[in-house]
């Protein structure tokens, strides 16, 4: 674990806190949705850690009411003004220090690259929170970095990973001050609310570079 999380986070994305850079929504998330016939007509869909707000964009498009959660307000701000969305469904906190109060009932909550900023003891009130935060049979989406991969001996067609790769002990980005959190972590706290698990699925991230990186990324979908 890493010392000073909550402050070394807070500094982290005080420094990302200027402008708007929309992406594309995540695939896996949606394909895991998918999966499982979600439908999102109108159906109450926050998203903790709203990123560029892409998965909510997504959400939206396809008939959601949507809400979110980011730590970044001059961020989060410029989202809701530019897609002229409604303020009052956007929450501007840092879950190192508490939840936001919603007052509606969620149908669908997803939280992608936010659990591992999270100091290990808050990430169980935020479960809690977010228990409490759901309707009843409600999903709860969440993805977290599992591992990441070094290349070892370069070639083009490399994609062992048992064979060419070797485990790094924190995450190649040293500035970026994330976390692998453990399996048995992880259980503890979707045990803590007894959830239920529908599924657990991966991808891969390959980031370009002279050193080639690997990351795993996890993701749960889980049903109050």
């Amino acid at each position: 674990m890493i010392k000073n999380l909550s402050t070394k986070v807070s500094k982290y994305y005080k420094k990302l806190d200027k402008k708007l850079n929309l992406n594309v929504p995540n695939e896996t998330i949606f394909r895991l949705l998918g999966n499982h016939k979600f439908n999102y007509k109108n159906k109450n869909c926050l998203d903790i850690g709203i990123g560029s707000g892409d998965n909510l964009l997504e959400f939206k498009k396809r008939g959601a009411n949507i809400f979110g959660i980011d730590i970044r307000k001059n961020v989060t701000n410029q989202f809701v003004k530019k897609f002229k969305l409604n303020k009052n469904n956007f929450y501007i906190c840092d879950l190192n220090y508490d939840f936001p109060n919603i007052k509606k009932k969620m149908n669908l909550i997803t939280m992608k690259d936010t659990l591992y900023y999270i100091e290990p003891d808050k990430q169980f009130d935020v479960f809690k929170s977010v228990n409490n935060q759901l309707q009843n049979s409600g999903l709860f989406l969440f993805q977290y970095v599992q591992k990441e991969l070094k290349l070892k001996n370069n070639n083009f067609f490399q994609f062992d990973l048992n064979k060419n790769y070797s485990k790094l002990r924190r995450y190649h980005e040293l500035n970026n001050p994330i976390p692998f959190l453990t399996d048995r972590h992880i259980i503890k706290l979707i045990k803590s609310q007894n959830f239920f698990i529908l599924e657990s699925i991966f991808d891969i991230y390959t980031h370009c570079k002279k050193n080639q990186i690997i990351t795993i990324n996890r993701y749960f979908l889980l049903k109050k």
